[in-house]
């Protein structure tokens, strides 16, 4: 069976996606606001909510508005992620790079931090 064509991110990481059965593990550095990412964090949430997915965890770093995170960046993050980046109901497990300079402050356990999502 011939892989993906590799012209594309999107390309490349489509075809896995949609064939997942069970569960995905996605980490990036710089998560998608395209429209080609926003169908394939659509595509996912809608599979999450009528349970053909059992489960999406999404490791990230929050480069887009790293800039405005203020002093609380926690709740800037969840707000951000939950209303620009996945809009709809069925929610991955999103976890956010905590080696950014202020949420340094925030934690001092572990690389990530796992998001308040919305339903």
């Amino acid at each position: 069976m011939p892989g993906p064509p590799t012209h594309s991110p999107h390309a490349t990481v489509d075809q896995p996606v949609s064939e997942a059965r069970c569960s995905l593990l996605i980490s990036t550095y710089n998560i998608g606001l395209s429209s080609e990412c926003c169908e394939l964090f659509g595509s996912m949430a809608e599979r999450l909510a009528q349970g053909r997915l059992n489960r999406v965890d999404l490791f990230f770093h929050p480069r887009q508005i790293e800039n405005r995170l203020g002093a609380d960046p926690l709740t800037t993050v969840s707000s951000w992620f939950n209303d620009e980046v996945w809009p709809w109901p069925g929610k991955p497990h999103a976890y956010v790079d905590r080696l950014h300079k202020q949420f340094a402050l925030v934690v001092d356990q572990g690389l990530f931090l796992p998001l308040a999502l919305t339903a």
